[in-house]
């Protein structure tokens, strides 16, 4: 996406309440976002995605620093020469954008992983340089987890890139706000939840037979033999169930191994693996589906929780990271442990026989989703973080400018 350069009437944000209000980008400054684009559709490709397609591009003149590596999701982490380009190509724009009188604030998700904060590491010296606002926005949980097992000089590295005055800081939800202790003041830690766009399909279909989808990058670490193992059980219940996988595999030797599992355990005319699925292909089968299973073992605010929530579809996941702030437990779905098959199964099994509760959760779903989790409510929320900072750093550069007055510096 090209430079925003509007001219002509003014542009209101609509963040918040008149008194702050941002009238113009040319006296607030310009924000400049770091982010990859799908494909493949991830948490960061999909949010930058929103945010370009929001009114935050206009209200605050948006510029991108692409990094979008198009290949398949299992390069992420990965050191190559292609990550190194990228890397390269997004310091040297945003260095060249913080250079502007006009830019004010620079807004980086990061990763939980050694390859990728390094990749970052420049953007964030570089604000921290030239006296530049940085918010970082965090996709997942366990950043201090991630900070404390690494090497003494990461975490110099980490303590440098996010240990200084104007940085801020994003996370998906309230109990998620411990994720830069020691690093960034509460303060200046801030919650906005994610939003996706309607998942509701044009003609949507109903399903033939009970369907359960699990929609996901295919990986153990987001539960995807624990739906196979259900499946297993579920079947001897539901001879008709058909449990869907859709997303990439992470892992080759993990996409082998599920074969072989289905193989041994004669579900092949149960289980269909559809690979990546976007756009009307993926509202539809959100639509066709009974409930979606994820039970992953480690999460932020999945946005899959979301496209389900906005599909009417009750959803079996993980009481883990943020997933309580999106499905309460009895109401738009059912949360369960991480790794509890036999309660994966049975909470599963209640909606696919009870019809009058899916009924009433799918109901409760949509409410939620149009309350709280729409791509417009997430653009709200972060450009009044966004108007925010910028007004603090506004009034910090004005309490500075009177010190060195006062000094005759």
């Amino acid at each position: 996406m090209k430079d925003l350069k509007k001219k002509g009437p003014t542009v209101s944000s609509g963040f918040g309440d008149d008194r702050n209000s941002i009238a113009d980008t040319s006296r607030v400054g310009r924000v400049v976002v770091v982010g990859p684009l799908p494909e493949p559709y991830n948490g960061m490709t999909v949010v930058t995605e929103t945010i370009l397609r929001s009114r935050l591009t206009q209200a605050f003149g948006v510029i991108h620093a692409d990094t979008s590596d198009h290949r398949s999701v299992s390069n992420v982490g990965r050191f190559d020469f292609t990550n190194v380009k990228l890397a390269v190509k997004a310091a040297g724009t945003v260095m060249r954008r913080l250079a502007r009188r006009d830019v004010e604030l620079l807004y980086v998700p990061i990763a939980k992983n050694r390859l990728g904060f390094l990749r970052d590491a420049p953007l964030l010296l570089t604000a921290r340089a030239m006296r530049r606002t940085a918010v970082v926005h965090f996709h997942a949980r366990g950043f201090d987890e991630f900070r404390r097992s690494q090497p003494r000089w990461m975490q110099k590295l980490i303590e440098l890139c996010l240990r200084f005055d104007r940085c801020h800081a994003i996370v998906l939800g309230d109990c998620l706000r411990q994720e830069f202790v020691g690093l960034i003041p509460p303060e200046r830690v801030h919650v906005v939840a994610n939003g996706v766009g309607d998942s509701k399909p044009a003609t949507p279909t109903k399903p033939l037979a009970p369907t359960v989808l699990h929609l996901s990058t295919l990986w153990s670490e987001k539960g995807v033999f624990q739906v196979l193992e259900s499946a297993t059980m579920l079947r001897a219940t539901f001879p008709d169930i058909r449990c869907v996988l859709a997303g990439d595999w992470y892992s080759a030797t993990e996409a082998e191994a599920a074969k072989r599992y289905i193989a041994r355990h004669g579900l092949g005319d149960c289980v269909s693996i559809v690979g990546p699925v976007v756009g009307e292909q993926k509202n539809q089968l959100l639509a066709t589906s009974t409930v979606m299973v994820f039970p992953s073992h480690s999460e932020g605010h999945p946005l899959v929780l979301l496209e389900a929530l906005s599909a009417s579809l009750p959803v079996v996941a993980t009481n883990v990271g943020a997933i309580p702030e999106i499905v309460n437990d009895g109401e738009e779905g059912f949360l369960i442990d991480p790794g509890d098959v036999v309660a994966l199964t049975d909470r599963t099994a209640r909606l696919v026989e009870d019809a009058a509760l899916r009924a009433q959760m799918s109901l409760c779903a949509r409410r939620r989703y149009e309350r709280d989790f729409t791509s417009e409510r997430f653009a709200d929320r972060l450009g009044a973080i966004w108007r925010s900072i910028i007004y603090q750093s506004h009034r910090v550069a004005v309490d500075e400018s009177s010190v060195l007055e006062a000094t005759g510096s």
